[in-house]
């Protein structure tokens, strides 16, 4: 089973794990959070990064999941991914619900995880106006 760890500017990793635990309950094995402090610089966070990684690496592992591509959290978790470590960038709740869901007995398919995270980014509006139009033909 991988390990996953939620890295991020400020509080977001934490909120994340915080709206995970009313699915999933407040003792997930193997899930850690990272957030980059506004007084931390690049080098001290990317040091806190990689004793989070070793406290979580396993066999299976690490994914990373960071809240933005091109930011501190996911530049420095870049500079870690290998054989065991992956990253996606763009966190959002919906995919680390489905990954939290399958890791324990499915191999994980990281392109899967990034998709459902995709997938449940929509513009309201336009979903709404579509189920009205599906209503209006029935």
């Amino acid at each position: 089973m991988q390990s996953i760890l939620l890295v991020s500017h400020g509080g977001m990793a934490a909120g994340v794990r915080d709206s995970i635990s009313m699915f999933f309950g407040k003792d997930l094995a193997q899930f850690d959070t990272l957030s980059l402090a506004s007084d931390m610089g690049a080098d001290e966070f990317g040091e806190k990064l990689k004793e989070k990684v070793n406290e979580l690496m396993c066999d299976d592992g690490v994914i990373i999941f960071a809240d933005l591509l091109g930011g501190t959290p996911f530049n420095q978790s870049a500079l870690l991914v290998g054989d065991k470590v992956d990253l996606i960038a763009g966190m959002n709740l919906a995919m680390i619900m489905e990954l939290l869901a399958t890791r324990e007995y499915s191999v994980i398919d990281i392109d899967h995880i990034a998709a459902v995270g995709q997938h449940g980014i929509v513009n309201a509006k336009n979903l709404l106006a579509a189920t009205e139009d599906t209503e209006d033909d029935d």
